[in-house]
């Protein structure tokens, strides 16, 4: 008789805390942990900072942390939060985080928003969201090609302009002199770094030693 294997799946729940300077006494970092043990969380991440920077170290660990979860197809994964600026106070930031995590499997739970997308209205509510943040961006879009438009009808240059010969000639003459290095030297052309190496290289000059 063969063994039945079990298909069962071990469930894991990764809490998320955040508070800034300015956050109320309700949304405290000992509150929030608080409730992140209420919901049986097998690990929490907690740290002070802006809900605008996308690059908060506990952030950045914590969606490694569950990506790597997600891999295991012996898992399913939560990820809880207090409230859904708890994530990020930027809308696309937040909706795009929860979208790639759903795309892996792993099911979000905001408790006082009351989101919860392993069921069917949570996952309605967040298709919502999501038509929400693509119509922002797609008028964002439109915003900046009609600025385009605007200054082309007034003439404007837009972009980086180009290098003129005289520019050329002054980036060679002053590489030449070996006395400036080419930071200075590409200070004093009006150029990026990178293009006068760019430039000094097309022209076949040979480099310094």
């Amino acid at each position: 008789m063969v063994k039945k294997e079990n298909l069962e799946k071990k469930i894991i729940k990764i809490g998320y805390c955040r508070v800034s300077t300015d956050d109320k006494q309700e949304m405290s970092l000992e509150n929030q942990i608080k409730m992140m043990e209420q919901q049986n969380c097998n690990h929490v991440y907690s740290e002070h900072g802006s809900g605008r920077n996308d690059k908060r170290i506990e952030f950045q660990k914590m969606l490694k942390h569950i990506k790597k979860l997600a891999n295991d197809e012996k898992n399913t994964v939560y990820l809880i939060v207090f409230k859904n600026d708890r994530l990020s106070r930027k809308f696309r930031t937040l909706v795009n985080t929860i979208e790639d995590l759903m795309e892996l499997g792993v099911n979000y739970i905001s408790l006082i928003d009351h989101i919860d997308t392993s069921s069917i209205g949570g996952k309605m509510f967040f298709q919502i969201l999501s038509s929400f943040n693509e119509y922002e961006v797609s008028n964002t879009r439109e915003r900046v090609k009609i600025g385009l438009e605007r200054a082309r009808e007034k003439g404007k240059i837009l972009g980086r302009p180009s290098v003129t010969k005289s520019q050329k000639n002054k980036l060679i003459r002053l590489y030449q002199l070996n006395s400036l290095s080419v930071e200075e030297i590409a200070k004093k052309c009006n150029m990026k770094t990178s293009t006068a190496y760019k430039y000094l290289k097309m022209a076949n000059i040979q480099r310094r030693r």
